[in-house]
């Protein structure tokens, strides 16, 4: 029987295996946005959140519902390191000269 999946699951699904909107909607098939509403809870397509569903669950996401809705990933290595972005570190902005007032 297969559990039905919340907008929460789906949300802490995509922070745990560290996916950005656009990463999930490029894997399901679908636009950012409706990614997006989805996790707001404001999309209802079935058809639309099962794609999302699915490249969660290809990606290690194993959603449970026992007590309480949730989520846990299967044993496996880091389908994609954080972006390298996310890990370099930038120097301080360089100060802008004073305006000197003309005499």
């Amino acid at each position: 029987m297969p559990v039905e999946v919340t907008s929460a699951q789906i949300r802490a699904a995509r922070a745990a295996i560290r996916w950005t909107v656009r990463q999930l909607a490029e894997r399901s098939g679908v636009h950012r946005n409706t990614v997006t509403k989805i996790e707001a809870g404001t999309a209802s397509h079935g058809p639309t959140i099962a794609a999302v569903v699915r490249a969660l669950e290809a990606a290690g996401v194993e959603f449970i519902d026992g007590d309480a809705p949730g989520l846990r990933l299967r044993g496996r290595s880091d389908p994609e390191p954080p972006r390298a972005s996310a890990q370099r570190r930038t120097a301080p902005r360089a100060r802008r000269p004073k305006h000197r007032p003309r005499p």
